[in-house]
Formats: C-alpha cells, structure tokens, sequence
C-alpha cells in the first residue's frame, strides 16, 4: 500500500497517520513494525515517531506473506455479490460452515473463497451458522478486516434477516425483543434467554427489532434486525416470544415445509470501510426458502430494497 503524502496529513507522525486517519488497528500497526520493510519512507525504513513531509511517498507492506492455517481450499462454486480491491461479499448456501471445525474440513466457505479469489488468509467479517444462508463479508487485508472490526463494534453495519417462523399464536406487526442470552449451563451449543435483571453482563444483553412481513398461520415472516450480534441471537429472540423458526430443530422442531432452520442474512447496509460510500449488499434466497415461502403464502413476499432503509 503506497500513500502519496499531501498537506492533509504533513507535519503528523506515521502513528498518527495510521491511527486516527487510516484507522489501523493496534494488531495491524504490530504486523507492521515487525516485518523488516513493513513501514518506508520514499524506499527507506522508518518507525512510527517518524513526522511526514508533503510530497514523501508512505509504503506499508500489508500485504500477507503466510496462509491462513488450517483451511483446506475447495474448488466448489461462490455466489459473489460484490467485490472491489478490499473486501468480498458473497451468498453462503445453507449446510455449509463458514470455517473450518473438527468435524467439518473439507468443504467450507473459508477454502471456495481461498481458492477462487485470493490465495493466503480468509478474513470474515461476521459469520453464519451453517445452516444459515446470505451475505458472508471478506476482508483482503489486515488493515480492512480491523475497519470492519470498528464498524461491527460501532453498530455501523445494519443486517436485515428473513425469519420464517411456525407457531399458533397470533403474530405482533413489530416491535423489538430485549432479551439476554446466555449458554445453556448443560449444552455446549445452544442458548437461553432471560429478561435484563442485573445479573447480566454487557457481553449477555442482546436487541431485536423486527417487522413482519406475511402471515398465514401457522406461518409468519418477520424482517428482523439484530442489534446486537449474540450467538444464535433470532432463533433464541424468535423463540422465547413463542415464535420458533420453521426447521428449526434446536429452539423448536422438524417443519413439512423446509429441512434447516429457515434463517436467512438479505442484506448488509454499510459505509465501505475505505471510500465512505454507502452500500448495500443483497442476497437472493436459495431454492428451498423460494419453496418454502411459495407453500407457506403461495408465493415469495420479498421486503422492497428501499424498506431496508426504514427503522425496524
């Protein structure tokens, strides 16, 4: 990465620079000062109590030099939705990790992404459950998976998820959850909700705000919007409100309709991490939410791209 130094940024340090006007990252300055040519000057070595003139030309090597451990590349298809030099966002189908685990090696996002895009190190910004589907963000650098990093931390990342949800009761139009989540003391997996009492800590507070969309009992879809990002945050909001999701077999049971919990991530609306410039990513549905949203209403009630701009 080379930065051509203009009045803007003369007279400031290299640190200053890269922390408060390129919003590195304390990691990613780290990365930098250890490598032997990580930070030049006009093709010299310098540290970063360093103070810039106009006119000097700023060269950090952010580029990697060691792959990513552990991740087996995979030659299957990608459904990319967006890509430029900083990150990539694609479609991640349902019954597929986003990493590597234990039990799950060979075929992940993390190695398709790694094998038909760039060659060293997956970064994702955020990540679904495997039976997840929608919008997976890669970063390409060090420095852009930290920006991403401040947004998520700052709430600057907004995501609208389709919940088809299979329950009696009658649904509200909207409104938010306000529940805290916590692992279940005697599962490894799942969670469970409770009302802010106190005891909580700010790591356990979690906000839903969500709209419906359709509703022909016993079938309601909802948009919903996690505020926060717990683990398993809808499907555990979405049932303690009486409203498991369709397929869900862990916060709720087996539906006629779909075979994995009918979650999906349609859209993230965000400033671009380097130009400022509003996005927002979209990602079509897969065939078997398309199927079970036809049996459930008879067809598929897709929210307009501009309510995705409203407050839910």
């Amino acid at each position: 990465m080379k930065l051509v130094i203009d009045e803007t940024f003369a007279g400031l340090t290299i640190k200053k620079v890269l922390f408060d006007r390129l919003k590195f990252s304390r990691a990613a300055i780290t990365s930098l000062k250890t490598k032997e040519m990580g930070i030049c000057v006009n093709g010299e070595h310098k540290t970063v109590r360093y103070v810039l003139c106009a006119g000097d030309v700023l060269s950090l090597q952010i580029e990697d030099t060691k792959p990513s451990p552990r991740i087996q590349e995979s030659c299957g298809p990608i459904d990319i939705l967006f890509e430029d030099e900083h990150f990539l966002a694609v479609n991640k189908p349902a019954g597929m990790a986003v990493h590597p685990s234990k039990k799950l090696q060979d075929d992940t996002l993390a190695g398709r992404i790694l094998y038909h895009r760039y060659p060293l190190v997956f970064r994702a910004a955020g990540r679904l459950d495997k039976d997840t589907s929608g919008v997976v963000i890669s970063a390409k650098s060090q420095v852009v998976s930290a920006r991403f990093f401040h947004l998520i931390r700052q709430h600057g990342i907004k995501k609208c998820y389709l919940v088809l949800t299979e329950s009696e009761k009658e649904p509200p139009c909207e409104g938010e959850i306000d529940l805290c989540i916590r692992r279940h003391p005697e599962s490894y997996i799942s969670r469970f909700c409770f009302p802010p009492d106190g005891t909580e800590t700010e790591s356990e507070t979690a906000l839903t705000r969500f709209r419906l969309l359709a509703s022909a009992p016993p079938y309601h879809l909802f948009l919903a919007s996690p505020i926060t990002g717990r683990t398993h945050q809808l499907r555990a909001h979405f049932s303690a409100i009486g409203f498991p999701l369709a397929g869900d077999t862990l916060y709720g049971r087996e539906s006629t309709i779909i075979g994995r919990q009918a979650l999906h991530c349609h859209s993230l609306s965000f400033c671009h991490p380097v130009t400022g410039k509003d996005l927002c990513i979209t990602a079509p549905l897969h065939e078997d939410y398309k199927n079970a949203l036809t049996a459930a209403f008879g067809a598929v009630p897709l929210p307009d791209i501009n309510d995705l701009k409203e407050k839910i």
